[in-house]
């Protein structure tokens, strides 16, 4: 993992957001206070009561599905704007979908850890999810991620080819984010987030 030489960090600003949305989900259902009991006398504590101890979570878990929505529809709407004309085929593709269960247990696993009935283990939570942010957004590693297969996000090592004029054709081997199914021989679109890694989007699918 190295330090990216592009300024294009918006886009993957949004891509950490959307990669943190089961996090978010989680930390509503840890902020919900519902007392269970097995005991035969146990009772109800009521509608009211329960709303009183849960509404926290609820308005966690409401407000993150609204701001992962937004965000959603704003990476799209980057990607269009950012995307160019050129076109280019794949020649050869690697599947790297396989690699991507480290962020899980090396991200979530300690921060739903935490004690969310102190004051201090929110703030802790919210210095580590902006470091996350900074080291997501600052290294060319961000696109390992699992949790952006929710969004139907897939992950390809590619290497494309480009015609050129005068006939001479020139290749270059890339990490493409996809929301799409690509194949060999089939011809993609890409938005550049940093010098190896692309978001791509299929023009043209190979029926061969």
């Amino acid at each position: 993992m190295h330090m990216s030489t592009e300024n294009n960090r918006f886009p993957k600003a949004l891509l950490f957001l959307l990669s943190m949305a089961p996090f978010f989900i989680i930390l509503g259902l840890m902020a919900m206070d519902i007392p269970i009991s097995l005991d035969k006398d146990a009772e109800f504590i009521g509608w009211r009561q329960f709303w009183i101890n849960t509404r926290l979570g609820w308005i966690i878990i409401g407000f993150s599905i609204v701001i992962e929505l937004t965000v959603f529809e704003l990476f799209k709407w980057a990607c269009r704007q950012k995307a160019g004309e050129a076109s280019e085929e794949i020649e050869e593709i690697e599947d790297k979908n396989f690699e991507l269960i480290s962020f899980v247990t090396s991200i979530f696993l300690p921060l739903i850890s935490f004690q969310y009935n102190q004051l201090s283990h929110w703030v802790v939570t919210l210095i580590i999810v902006v470091l996350i942010g900074y080291i997501f957004c600052h290294f060319d590693g961000f696109y390992s991620n699992p949790t952006l297969a929710i969004f139907r996000y897939k992950l390809y090592n590619v290497t494309l080819g480009n015609q050129r004029q005068g006939g001479s054709k020139s290749s270059r081997k890339l990490v493409v984010i996809t929301r799409d199914g690509l194949n060999k021989g089939d011809i993609i679109r890409c938005v550049k987030l940093t010098n190896m890694v692309s978001y791509a989007s299929l023009i043209k699918q190979n029926h061969e």
